[in-house]
């Protein structure tokens, strides 16, 4: 539940204490909606910091907002931000957005931040989007703030190894998805390696274009849906065949990379923290 509450919990108040009671489909499904989810995240920030959920469920909307917003001005816990940064997606609140995050990376340092606050809330966006509880532009809206403020950055970054080893960056075609790609990018350059970041949906033609001016040591990519046309299998089969004096890396979604066998040349990153090894 991206609310940290268990759906048994959950259903015994709302029996118990009538709080926030679930919607439900003409297929009789339960939904929160947004406002309804906004309520439980400060319903779950109270109980977790020993409010008993009798007291909570005597307090009002209002009331149950404003001391959310007491407690929560004494949190520097990772599900705090968590939950304030699901909070402020869903309201599309630029200026709280950023006002989080940046505290989260002032609390943690960037590094650590992007472990322990930035990873699992994009697991969290990425749990909503599939249940459909956030629409494309909420989405957008976040990990737009969250690229910008990761290619900040990047910008400064500027050590370069003596002979660096050289990576090239990008996503298959129908891949969107960049934040982990500006993550490997990012940790990849405090090691002093070369990279050459390409972006999403890149075509394969375009790879051959660059590759022999740039001659890459490897390239990385990621996977989070299906590709235009090719399975992930076949996409690894592709980019191998076509360079095959380069390694390829590559992470992404559990689901789509669990069974995969990659060619020789592959080589699955089950965290980014990998990349470190092959930087130096």
């Amino acid at each position: 539940m991206l609310t940290g509450i268990k759906a048994h919990t959950l259903r015994i108040w709302e029996k118990r204490y009538d709080i926030v009671s679930a919607e439900r489909t003409d297929t009789n499904i339960r939904f929160y909606s947004d406002v309804q989810l906004k309520s439980l995240l400060n319903i779950s920030l109270l109980n977790h910091n020993g409010i008993k959920i009798s007291k909570i469920a005597s307090l009002s909307q209002d009331e149950i907002r404003h001391k959310a917003m007491e407690v929560g001005l004494m949190q520097t816990s990772d599900n705090y931000f968590q939950g304030k940064l699901i909070e402020f997606m869903i309201a599309m609140d630029e200026a709280n957005f950023e006002a989080t995050y940046e505290s989260s990376i002032r609390k943690l340092g960037f590094v650590h931040q992007i472990e322990s606050v930035l990873y699992p809330f994009m697991r969290k966006v990425g749990m909503l989007w599939t249940t459909g509880s956030i629409d494309p532009a909420q989405e957008h809206f976040a990990t737009n703030i969250i690229k910008r403020r990761i290619m900040r950055e990047i910008e400064k970054t500027k050590r370069l190894n003596e002979n660096p080893k050289r990576f090239i960056l990008f996503l298959p075609e129908g891949e969107l998805h960049e934040i982990g790609l500006l993550i490997a990018e990012y940790i990849l350059r405090i090691h002093g390696a070369r990279t050459l970041y390409l972006g999403s949906s890149v075509p394969i033609e375009d790879l051959e274009r660059v590759n022999e001016s740039f001659m890459p040591d490897y390239y990385i990519t990621c996977f989070i849906v299906e590709g235009v046309g090719r399975s992930v299998r076949e996409e690894l089969n592709y980019i191998s065949d076509k360079f095959p004096k380069s390694e390829i890396l590559y992470f992404g979604s559990s689901f789509l990379l669990s069974d995969i066998n990659p060619p020789a040349n592959c080589n699955y990153l089950t965290s980014l923290h990998q990349l470190d090894q092959y930087a130096i």
